[in-house]
């Protein structure tokens, strides 16, 4: 995953930042980064606190605070949650 950006990747995150979207509509990351950094995207995005996520999530804040800074694995359960919290839906495709 270690390679300079080109002039088209470059091009492609300004024009996500300028339209609000998210980077990772552009970037190629892995899996559990990208997730992890949907999470902080659209946490950011709605002007949530980190409390009012765990009062909505009924997660602990330590629970938030490792997945946020990718100090826990991921498990399906925790991200269903905070991702319904946050309206951020998931769509398995099969290629």
């Amino acid at each position: 995953m270690n390679r300079e950006m080109n002039i088209v990747d470059e091009a492609k995150m300004i024009i996500a930042v300028q339209n609000h979207r998210p980077l990772t509509d552009v970037i190629k990351i892995p899996l559990e980064a990208k997730i992890v950094y949907l999470i902080k995207y659209y946490h950011k995005q709605q002007k949530l606190s980190q409390i009012q996520l765990v009062e909505l999530s009924g997660m602990s804040q330590s629970q938030i605070a490792k997945i946020e800074n990718m100090k826990q694995g991921l498990n399906v359960t925790d991200v269903d949650i905070i991702f319904r919290v946050l309206g951020i839906k998931i769509e398995i495709v099969n290629q």
